[in-house]
């Protein structure tokens, strides 16, 4: 398991989540900082900041390696499950208004 398997997928379903919600489209592959967008349309979300925070650190450890030790499978399998919650919760039709 990579650690890019709960950063892409958050990221994406974040930003499906804010265009749904007319938000303009904006580069970063910071998921704190689409989760502080996201927060005003959907509270509950505030639950996942340790996700994006883990997830985002991920993005950049995986761009700009500095070690070559990668996450075990076990430390990931936490983050990865969390990473599918919230995609589920962004992609709800409760919360994109469908």
């Amino acid at each position: 398991m990579q650690r890019s398997t709960c950063s892409r997928p958050s990221r994406s379903a974040s930003r499906g989540f804010l265009i749904a919600h007319g938000w303009r489209l904006r580069r970063t592959h910071n998921l704190s900082l689409l989760l502080d967008e996201a927060v005003v349309f959907l509270p509950d979300l505030e639950g996942y900041r340790n996700l994006c925070q883990e997830a985002s650190a991920f993005y950049v450890e995986e761009r700009y390696p500095l070690s070559s030790q990668a996450p075990s499978r076990s430390e990931l399998e936490p983050l990865f499950q969390q990473a599918q919650a919230l995609i589920a919760l962004l992609q709800s039709p409760s919360s994109t208004g469908r």
